[in-house]
């Protein structure tokens, strides 16, 4: 079987997982790190695999075709970059949000579904040890009947509001 050949565009912070995890396996062959940070780049390649290193991702996909790209850069720029890889027929995941608008996720789900594209979104959260380990303890049933949950979210971007009340 040929190894799966997979490229990341953004090499920050979640894509670093991403790339870790795919370099310990035996079936995957990293090729392309796409960053606007080319130092960062070029550390993720010279410590996951032995890729090559771009700056923009329209560079990239004029010189390889890898098998699947996983996208994790800020939300205002996956619309274009999706669009961009669903024309050449490439699967590929996206950190959440697909987008900023519902209307830009409708035109690329329709893009997707006319050229068979698979794309997932992602919440890189959910997959990490822990999320995974808590899904095992509930569905063993390791905290008994389950009534209620309570969360919340310490991120600025979350704070609670209340609107005013209906007069």
């Amino acid at each position: 079987m040929e190894k799966v050949k997979a490229a990341l565009i953004g090499c920050g912070g979640r894509n670093g997982v991403h790339y870790q995890k795919l370099s310990e396996m035996a079936d995957v062959d990293l090729i392309g790190f796409c960053d606007t940070d080319v130092a960062r780049a070029q550390a993720m390649a010279d410590k996951y695999g032995s890729g090559k290193v771009y700056d923009n991702y329209k560079s990239m996909l004029d010189d390889i075709k890898p098998d699947v790209i996983f996208i994790a850069v800020p939300p205002h720029q996956h619309g274009e970059i999706e669009n961009a890889i669903i024309d050449l027929g490439i699967p590929f995941q996206v950190e959440k949000p697909m987008a900023l608008a519902i209307e830009e996720v409708r035109l690329m789900h329709a893009a997707a579904k006319r050229s068979g594209v698979v794309t997932q979104v992602g919440n890189h959260g959910h997959s990490m040890e822990g999320m995974r380990r808590l899904v095992e303890y509930v569905e063993a049933g390791q905290f008994g009947q389950i009534r209620d949950v309570y969360c919340f979210d310490d991120r600025l971007n979350a704070m609670q509001y209340r609107p005013p009340a209906a007069t």
